[in-house]
């Protein structure tokens, strides 16, 4: 693979200036490096070899770009390829893409009309997360299956059409973000965060949590459903205290980070234990 600068001209005599990966037989784009561009226009080939691919990052923070152009011989969107490009209103994915990368589409705010390729199987993770549009109007393809967790989170409030194809969609899916229109059964994990839906283990058995109520200060109660049982631990401070951990390692660091961010100092730290302490007392 070959990195190297290139520069080609858009419709209105402009020109483009991108960084590239040059393989044997195919380009995939990694930047664009004249920033001051609002017109772009993606090549189809460079150099007699058709650009497949839109890399990592390769738009990320581009705000002056107003409009984006993409040829039919592109195949992949790599993660946050778009983000943070505010300036964008449409986006018209063709239907060679197959594959787009997590978060591409993430802070994209002036968004109004959004189609999507109809060959694309799985809408990623964050796809469109903190975009917190007003009535855009986004179209998922029929054929799509799987939409990831927090693909929509903080997107904003609007109805969004679910096609009949989507056999998954992930927690926190909606958190914040538009009303589904679904022939799905409605899943209240759709609209929650982290730590929903995971296994937790306890003295005396192990469940998963199925119910999340956010206090003051950051504190969470969790609510786990075990059988026919249910019970309720506190975050963080019965975790902090061994009461209960998560099955998951990744799960287990994800909290410990949490904790860290959020209860790093004595008295943050003291005041969940004395909030914990006045809610064992108020159910008394």
């Amino acid at each position: 693979m070959n990195k190297r600068r290139i520069t080609a001209e858009n419709s209105q005599h402009q020109q483009q200036v991108f960084g590239i990966d040059e393989y044997e037989d195919h380009i995939v784009l990694a930047a664009l490096l004249s920033r001051d561009t609002e017109r772009v226009e993606i090549p189809r080939e460079i150099g007699g070899k058709p650009v497949t691919g839109i890399g990592a990052d390769c738009f990320f923070n581009c705000d002056k770009m107003r409009s984006v152009s993409i040829p039919d011989t592109v195949t992949s969107i790599g993660g946050q390829a778009f983000a943070l490009c505010r300036g964008l209103t449409e986006l018209i994915i063709p239907d060679s893409v197959t594959e787009l990368g997590v978060r591409a589409f993430r802070d994209c705010r002036g968004l109004k009309r959004v189609v999507l390729s109809k060959n694309l199987k799985r809408l990623p993770h964050g796809a469109f997360a903190f975009c917190y549009l007003t009535d855009p109007e986004i179209i998922l393809p029929e054929g799509l299956e799987v939409i990831e967790k927090n693909a929509f989170w903080s997107a904003g409030w609007f109805e969004l059409r679910i096609p009949e194809s989507v056999r998954e969609i992930g927690v926190g899916a909606f958190f914040m973000g538009p009303r589904p229109i679904t022939s799905l059964p409605e899943d209240k994990g759709w609209y929650a965060q982290w730590p929903y839906g995971e296994a937790v283990t306890f003295d005396g058995g192990e469940g998963s949590i199925t119910d999340i109520t956010c206090l003051e200060d950051g504190c969470e109660v969790y609510e786990v459903t075990s059988g026919r049982a249910v019970r309720e631990f506190f975050f963080p401070c019965d975790y902090t205290d061994g009461i209960f951990s998560f099955a998951d390692e990744k799960n287990s660091r994800s909290a410990e980070q949490t904790i860290e961010m959020n209860f790093g100092t004595r008295a943050k730290i003291g005041a969940a234990y004395t909030l914990r302490e006045r809610r064992r007392w108020e159910k008394k």
